[in-house]
């Protein structure tokens, strides 16, 4: 990182060394790789689950699924999203206690997969970044360095980018920790949702570089298509929720 810094204030020969020094960090972490006992059971994880939508993604691969959140609407939604395949628990994730006591059983997590809260670092809010008492990554790191899972993915907002500190400081402490570590720009409407959704994505890895999907869609998937099977969109359909005459009489 320091080499890379110094390549853009004008000293290119900071580039080849940076080069090397990648090149060295990927060796590296495939004899690591080569020396260990691969999971044959996987296993994931989200100390920041939400409602669940990130271990859904996980649900019917992976064997266990935990989750936890310090709200307990949401934690009593993500659980019946995912059912009797996840533990999902309240707890709120911190750098002393990034992971509750019910993952114990899981020494050796296979992907710990989370969006900490985007507050710290959204447009709408203050932009205190690291500054702010809700910023996870802290916690995230934590949970990285108790459970050493075999990949890690940290979701955040796209305004992200600009706290280049906190990036600086993550990409930094998961190579400390053995990970090759790589940042994409990811918008969830390359992949088939009908969402707009641009995000910073780190993908973190101790089997070496892990590469983010190519974009596959010719067209984008639009919110009608993919709410077509509901009939959501069917003039007949809830009917409970159509205007009256004398309603429609007022807004026209």
């Amino acid at each position: 990182i320091e080499n890379l810094r110094a390549a853009s204030r004008g000293h290119p020969e900071a580039l080849t060394k940076a080069h090397a020094a990648g090149v060295a960090c990927l060796e590296k972490s495939r004899k690591a790789v080569a020396c260990v006992q691969l999971p044959t059971t996987f296993s994931a994880a989200d100390p920041f689950c939400g409602m669940g939508g990130l271990m859904l993604g996980f649900k019917g691969k992976f064997r266990h699924l935990y989750a936890s959140d310090s709200n307990q609407s949401r934690v009593h939604v993500c659980a019946a999203l995912l059912g009797k395949a996840a533990s999902v628990t309240q707890h709120r994730a911190t750098v002393n206690e990034p992971t509750p006591e019910a993952w114990s059983n899981d020494q050796h997590l296979t992907v710990l997969a989370t969006g900490p809260p985007c507050q710290p670092y959204s447009r709408r809010g203050k932009g205190l970044g690291s500054e702010d008492l809700r910023d996870g990554i802290p916690a995230c790191l934590a949970a990285v360095r108790k459970k050493r899972p075999w990949v890690v993915m940290i979701e955040e907002v796209e305004s992200f980018i600009n706290h280049s500190l906190v990036i600086s400081h993550l990409i930094e402490d998961l190579r400390a920790q053995g990970y090759s570590v790589r940042c994409y720009m990811s918008n969830s409407l390359h992949y088939g949702a009908p969402q707009h959704r641009s995000r910073v994505v780190f993908i973190a890895s101790l089997l070496g570089v892990m590469s983010a999907p190519p974009f596959k869609l010719k067209k984008h998937v639009t919110l009608e298509k993919a709410f077509a099977g509901l009939d959501s969109f069917a003039t007949s359909s809830h009917p409970e929720l159509h205007y009256t005459k004398a309603q429609l009489d007022t807004v026209t």
